[in-house]
């Protein structure tokens, strides 16, 4: 046992909370990807992707709301999207800036309906 480990842990975290809260400020959000490549398939393919999840298990820890919001598709007509990510307490914010990005890429395309997109 490595004795005050977790509590350095604790400060490091709430250390990169208020550096990220302070760029952002009130009105702030962070745009990242969800995921580092197309949607993976399901099963053993997203084991196998377990590095791409690097982006929303930064953001989980850190306690900041995030809003996923689909993007497209990549050209195997899989599912690609980004995260808002805003301060604590600011969700209606990373909501409100989703639901502008999505509006301004057209919307929700059901899955099947990539398959057609040129």
């Amino acid at each position: 046992r490595f004795p005050g480990w977790g509590n350095r842990q604790m400060d490091l975290r709430k250390e990169m909370q208020a550096a990220i809260e302070d760029k952002l400020g009130n009105d702030g959000v962070l745009l990242c990807p969800v995921f580092h490549r197309t949607a993976p398939k399901h099963r053993l393919d997203a084991l196998q992707s377990f590095l791409g999840f690097t982006y929303s298990s930064m953001i989980n820890p850190l306690e900041l709301p995030a809003t996923a919001v689909p993007t497209g598709f990549g050209v195997n007509g899989l599912p690609v999207g980004l995260q808002v990510v805003g301060r604590r307490n600011n969700d209606h914010l990373t909501l409100w800036v989703a639901a502008q990005i999505e509006a301004a890429l057209g919307g929700w395309t059901p899955p099947w309906r990539a398959q057609a997109r040129p």
